[in-house]
């Protein structure tokens, strides 16, 4: 009963999100409220799976939020996109990961504004974000990457790479992964 009624919640909630501009691929799971913000922002690739209490933010008209196909996102990850976050085919992200596309470099709260720079983030396809990591403004992590658990990147990663700590360094280059 209980997996009929998240199935239900889940068609309904696509089906809201499409009507509003989202482009959701087929066989997609998510789990409750999962998204706030522009849904014309949104693009998730078919067989992408979102974990329960994981949230995308895309909350301008100009963000662009892309998420490719057979991706999963385990539970209680923050997207927050200002200006565009593109996440590859196959990419598998841990629990408690945070990536944004922005800062509060130079805050201007008295005029309701807060936001600073804004700088894309791409992640390539068949890469492996372990939990607990941060990813900042600016960063381009390559294909078939490996990013450590509690890792901050802060700078873009080549492909093939491992890397770890903060700000994540690349240890190790994988001709074969």
């Amino acid at each position: 009963m209980q997996r009929y009624a998240n199935y239900l919640m889940r068609t309904l909630r696509h089906s809201w999100l499409r009507s509003q501009g989202a482009s959701i691929g087929k066989d997609v799971k998510t789990y409750g409220k999962f998204f706030e913000g522009d849904p014309k922002a949104l693009t998730i690739g078919d067989k992408t799976r979102i974990s329960r209490g994981t949230t995308l933010v895309a909350p301008h008209i100009d963000a662009e939020l892309k998420i490719g196909e057979r991706c999963f996102i385990n539970r209680n990850v923050t997207i927050d996109c200002h200006s565009g976050i593109e996440i590859g085919d196959e990419v598998a992200i841990g629990p408690g990961v945070y990536i944004g596309d922005f800062d509060h470099s130079k805050p201007h709260l008295g005029d309701g504004g807060m936001y600073g720079a804004r700088l894309p983030v791409k992640i390539g396809s068949n890469s492996w974000i372990g939990a607990n990591v941060c990813i900042l403004k600016g960063v381009i992590i390559g294909k078939r990457v490996a990013v450590g658990a509690g890792s901050v990147v802060t700078n873009s990663l080549a492909n093939n790479e491992v890397a770890v700590g903060v700000p994540a360094r690349p240890v190790k280059h994988e001709t074969g992964l």
